[in-house]
């Protein structure tokens, strides 16, 4: 989970302006930083989704088939602008007493709670999970708590089934969009946003059950700046063309100060950066490889002209 710093510091390590271990100075930084932006925002233009990844756990309601995502909405969250995977997640709820600042949690019965389960909450941080089990005694979550008190929590993970994700086509062909079972099937979502800049998630079918359950989302969220301390959920190959790309670009910037051949390294690089994004893009817009190609190119007709012989059955 990199910084804007880490980016930063990374991209004038390529340049040969910073050692490893090093720390730039807060010019270089920034200097970097605004690059960044202006890169970003130039990809934003051409369509090339950036999202950084995040999850969460959401419960579900008996018999209710669909749900608003979004700040303030049913499941209170930024709105997704892409779900990757979605898991269906039985639950168990136990009685606990929190201690604000604290990461134990007293409990008298730790029967089915288990390392690595989600926890959730009155006074648990979102995206907590058990990271240690004291039989009878207590339970040490990877966050500290934010309030005192007696309450109510809820370890998820017991039972994890993944969904289907499917368009709204294959969801609407359902004969019976009401049916009901223990666990979903297949999950859909509506990006669109509603008057009140919620999304809305189909679930089918939907569930019977009355004990906690709850949908797993990992979904890709739009973000529009950089900072240098802010950080960011984003995989690792996309850091990776991020750094390259921007120090591509801040070879005019740093040029003079650049040697010669780590100039050649940095623009073979970031050439090979520039096409992992597009490769990248096809990924997440789902779109067919020729589509986030440039057109023209000699690759595109290829694959056009594989297509067009898949198409007539050749």
């Amino acid at each position: 989970m990199p910084t804007g710093q880490l980016i930063a510091s990374n991209v004038l390590t390529h340049l040969g302006l910073n050692s490893p271990d090093g720390t730039p100075g807060a010019s270089d930084s920034n200097t970097v930083l605004s690059l960044l932006n202006v890169m970003w925002q130039a990809w934003g233009v051409d369509e090339g989704l950036i999202y950084a990844v995040t999850s969460g756990q959401f419960p579900l309601t008996a018999y209710q088939q669909n749900y608003t995502i979004g700040a303030g909405a049913i499941w209170n969250v930024q709105r997704p602008a892409k779900i990757y995977r979605a898991l269906a997640v039985n639950a168990k709820s136990f009685t606990a007493t929190t201690t604000a600042t604290s990461a134990t949690i007293a409990v008298t019965d730790t029967t089915g709670l288990y390392v690595g389960q989600g926890l959730l909450g009155t006074g648990i941080a979102t995206a907590t999970t058990i990271i240690g089990v004291t039989t009878n005694t207590s339970i040490t979550a990877s966050q500290a708590a934010t309030a005192n008190g007696t309450v109510t929590l809820v370890a998820t993970g017991l039972n994890r089934n993944e969904l289907r994700i499917i368009e709204s086509g294959a969801y609407y062909a359902h004969n019976d969009l009401g049916a009901s079972a223990a666990t979903p099937e297949e999950i859909y979502c509506d990006y669109n946003a509603d008057a009140n800049g919620y999304s809305r998630v189909y679930v089918w079918p939907v569930v019977s059950e009355v004990q906690p359950s709850y949908l797993e989302l990992e979904v890709g969220v739009a973000f529009a700046l950089w900072t240098l301390g802010a950080n960011y959920q984003i995989p690792y190959a996309m850091q990776d063309a991020l750094e390259w790309a921007v120090a591509f670009r801040a070879l005019s910037t740093f040029g003079v100060a650049v040697q010669p051949q780590v100039a050649q390294a940095v623009q073979a690089e970031g050439a090979k950066a520039e096409a992992r994004m597009r490769q990248y893009t096809s990924f997440t817009r789902q779109l067919p490889s020729q589509a986030v190609m440039a057109p023209g190119t000699q690759e595109a007709a290829a694959l056009q002209a594989q297509q067009a012989q898949i198409q007539r059955g050749a």
